[in-house]
């Protein structure tokens, strides 16, 4: 795997985390936010945009535009997916596990 396939994976684990710290919902300028902060400083929203149609391909969000801002909605699986559920996908980081 090349480095910007990781760091891809990585960043598409984080818009499924900060969909659910965000009550489900977000919209991409938010979300490119986050990414930013968190780590990820060469995120464009047309990254956030590009990873929420990924995410919506696999069903783990759904991806809508609303005139020219995209809103991503967690789904189950999404939410599965961030909190280490329902086995590896394709494309996205496996979170790492959480100490008791």
């Amino acid at each position: 795997m090349s480095f910007q396939q990781h760091v891809t994976e990585k960043r598409r684990l984080t818009l499924l985390h900060l969909l659910r710290e965000n009550g489900g919902e977000c919209n991409d300028s938010v979300l490119h936010t986050g990414a930013v902060n968190l780590g990820f400083p060469l995120t464009t929203r047309d990254n956030v945009r590009e990873d929420l149609r990924f995410l919506h391909e696999h069903d783990l969000a759904k991806a809508e535009m609303y005139g020219p801002v995209m809103v991503g909605k967690l789904t189950e699986r999404g939410l599965d997916s961030a909190e280490g559920r329902g086995g590896r996908i394709d494309g996205i980081a496996p979170p790492r596990p959480v100490a008791r």
